[in-house]
């Protein structure tokens, strides 16, 4: 990643951890993943992310007059949360709010 930033990162010491963090990769795209670890059962472990491709990275950063490479601050002081201190289920929610944020913008994402 070019630029990025953690939007939200769970308590450490829980069972359970999860990040949501945005960036911009090196093709000028936006990147907002959601990552989901269990450490008690492996088998709930998840990425989800969601890709704007280059054009509609642009006109999401035009939408909120702000260059692309800010896009991951601008989410930051959106949605950021304090570090270590969420649950799983607002990393979550963060992640979801973004997605939302995303489309009100006029922006298209896919999500993997």
């Amino acid at each position: 990643m070019e630029y990025e930033r953690i939007l939200i990162e769970t308590d450490c010491d829980m069972e359970i951890a999860a990040v949501v963090w945005a960036g911009i990769n090196e093709r000028g795209e936006l990147v907002v993943e959601h990552e989901f670890e269990d450490y008690e059962d492996e088998g709930n472990n998840f990425r989800r992310t969601a890709l704007l491709d280059k054009e509609e990275t642009a006109k999401m950063a035009e939408c909120l007059a702000v260059e692309v490479n800010d896009l991951p601050e601008e989410l930051y002081d959106e949605f950021g949360e304090l570090s270590g201190v969420g649950v799983p289920s607002d990393a979550e929610c963060i992640f979801a709010d973004v997605l939302d944020f995303i489309l009100d913008c006029g922006a298209k994402y896919s999500l993997k």
